[in-house]
């Protein structure tokens, strides 16, 4: 018999409201039938929305670790030194301060997070990391948050290490380590890929007599794809969704070929 679960819960798993479950109900991402409690949706359905929401966010955000650091930034953005506070004859520099001080820091400051960063970390993980420091372990934190609220939990790597920005603690260490040291296999694994795409290119090129020029003048797919998602990182802080998306098609274009 297929598990099935409530609105609410499927709601909590997506880190969405249940208003906002209802919308994506209607535009037919998601299908409810009547049941015991009420409507209810098959939990598998839900796993499997959650993965294509977080898939479609990678497409936008394709280094997840930039995209973490960028997320703790908007949390906890850099305080002014204490020298901006200061007017050049001593005197204090009322309107930096002011400033300063009414800059949204913390829980505050959950509102200008990217709700992209919602869906690809998590509520428990995002909501953890606007935790004060002296709260303790943020992942440690989001795991507690996630139980509760039956959501998924912080992942093991640096892009949750970025978005906490702190170490994590001793129970956890040692699972942060394994995922790190996975994550960057798993880099090594893909930039080989690219080097023996560009190598095979090449060989073609030169077997059919043809001149082989990569898309810049002596750039691999390795470096091409960097540079498109430089470019679409700023494309997206420019508020440029379309040139955005271009860039993430080209990315994906080099990956595929």
């Amino acid at each position: 018999m297929k598990e099935t679960w409530t609105i609410s819960r499927a709601a909590n798993y997506l880190s969405v409201s249940e208003p906002g479950l209802r919308k994506i109900m209607l535009r037919g991402e998601l299908t409810a039938s009547a049941g015991p409690r009420g409507k209810e949706v098959a939990a598998d359905d839900v796993r499997d929305l959650h993965t294509r929401r977080q898939m479609a966010v990678i497409g936008r955000h394709p280094n997840a670790v930039a995209f973490a650091q960028e997320t703790h930034d908007v949390l906890w953005p850099e305080q002014p030194a204490a020298h901006l506070f200061v007017n050049a004859d001593g005197s204090p520099d009322a309107a930096t301060m002011a400033r300063a001080m009414a800059q949204k820091r913390g829980k505050d400051a959950l509102v200008y997070v990217d709700p992209d960063a919602v869906t690809l970390f998590g509520r428990s993980s995002v909501t953890a990391a606007a935790l004060p420091r002296e709260k303790g372990c943020r992942a440690c934190w989001a795991s507690l948050d996630a139980s509760m609220y039956d959501r998924p939990g912080p992942g093991r790597g640096m892009a949750y290490r970025k978005l906490f920005g702190q170490q994590p603690c001793e129970r956890d260490f040692a699972e942060w380590a394994v995922a790190e040291r996975l994550e960057r296999a798993a880099e090594k694994a893909v930039q080989a890929q690219l080097g023996r795409i560009e190598m095979s290119r090449k060989a073609q090129a030169e077997a059919a007599g043809k001149i082989w020029r990569p898309a810049v003048p002596g750039e691999s797919a390795a470096q091409l794809v960097t540079r498109h998602q430089a470019a679409m990182r700023t494309a997206q802080q420019r508020n440029n969704p379309t040139l955005a998306e271009w860039h993430a098609r080209q990315i994906q274009r080099v990956k595929e070929q």
